[in-house]
């Protein structure tokens, strides 16, 4: 909550546009955070979730190929052959 706070006092000038006179108290933020259905955290989570794990999959098959490639260009796959 507090870091939720320290985010919008550091970025005053900006909270006119989305829509807020200035910087709401904290107990307000935990009054709105504990009205709001837990649902919508649980899916905004799947899709973080979703997002990393394909970025370390990716990640790890780029790796693979690239060792597949400087195993591939080094003498001993040549003798395997």
């Amino acid at each position: 909550m507090r870091d939720i706070e320290s985010c919008l006092a550091s970025n005053q000038a900006k909270l006119y546009h989305m829509g807020l006179g200035g910087v709401p108290a904290r107990s307000t933020l935990s009054d709105a955070l504990n009205q709001r259905d837990w649902r919508i955290y649980h899916d905004l989570a799947m899709r973080l979730i979703i997002r990393v794990v394909s970025a370390l999959w990716l990640s790890r098959f780029q790796r693979t190929q690239k060792a597949r490639i400087d195993f591939l260009a080094t003498g001993y796959a040549e003798s395997l052959r």
